[in-house]
C-alpha cells in the first residue's frame, strides 16, 4: 500500500470558510424524522454537489462520575443522530430528530 491510497479530497462549503460560517437548513420541524432532516440538508447543498456525511447533535455537558479524567464530574459529549458507518444509528432514520436530542 502506498501513501497515495490514503489521499482523498475534502470539500468544504463555502470555500474558503471560517468557523463562524453557518448554513441554515429548513425549517424542519422537530417532529420530522432524521431521514427527512437528512433530505433537507442534502437539498440545501445540492447546488454545490454536496450531501450529508453524518448528522450529530450539539456538544452537551454531561454529568459523570468524578475520576482522574473528569475531576469536576462533568464531561463534554455529543450524540450521533445518523452516521452511515455506525450501524446503531440506522434505526434513528425513522425517529423524530427533536426527540433524539
Amino acid at each position: 500500500m502506498t501513501s497515495d491510497c490514503l489521499i482523498h479530497q475534502v470539500r468544504c462549503y463555502p470555500d474558503p470558510h471560517t468557523k463562524y460560517d453557518k448554513m441554515w437548513v429548513g425549517p424542519v420541524a422537530p417532529t420530522a424524522t432524521v431521514q427527512q432532516l437528512r433530505e433537507a440538508i442534502d437539498a440545501c447543498f445540492a447546488e454545490a454537489g454536496l450531501k450529508a456525511a453524518m448528522i450529530n447533535g450539539p456538544t452537551q455537558r454531561i454529568e459523570c462520575e468524578k475520576d482522574e479524567h473528569n475531576a469536576s464530574g462533568i464531561k463534554a459529549g455529543s450524540r450521533s443522530l445518523w452516521n452511515p458507518l455506525l450501524s446503531s444509528t440506522r434505526a434513528n432514520l425513522e425517529k423524530p430528530w427533536g426527540a433524539l436530542l
